[in-house]
């Protein structure tokens, strides 16, 4: 679990040095890039002055964007679109995280990464495996 967080943390960051256009999403959320195939598309998305608040309830992990000047958060959604006769037909999954301001490049392993403020998230019919982590 923690090498594909790790994975998709390498991901994101290559694809946030690469972007080259944006678009203004609302006022909270800026469209960085975005990647679609058949059926499935990537997006990468920039919360300029948030923070996470990450709540445990019951044993369920979820999270709020709060105000705050000294950090953003980045936010990669992927999403797969299945049988769509189905009511669950959909398949989504999402690493969000936050970064300081001041800071241009962090490099994160092992042991720090579980002192990041970072989450994965799985949406779909998958029985057990939905939620995040």
């Amino acid at each position: 679990m923690r090498y594909s967080i790790l994975i998709f943390f390498f991901i994101l960051l290559s694809n946030l040095s690469s972007c080259k256009t944006t678009q203004k999403v609302n006022e909270e959320k800026t469209l960085l890039k975005i990647d679609s195939l058949k059926n499935t598309s990537n997006k990468l998305y920039l919360l300029k002055n948030k923070k996470l608040d990450i709540v445990s309830l019951n044993g369920s992990l979820s999270y709020e964007k709060k105000d705050n000047e000294k950090t953003n958060v980045i936010q990669f959604v992927y999403e797969r679109d299945m049988d769509q006769a189905a009511y669950d037909g959909g398949y989504k999954e999402e690493v969000i995280y936050e970064i300081p301001n001041d800071i241009s490049e962090q490099n994160y392993s092992d042991a720090e990464l579980q002192n990041t403020k970072m989450l994965f998230g799985r949406y779909c019919y998958c029985r057990g495996k939905t939620g995040l982590y």
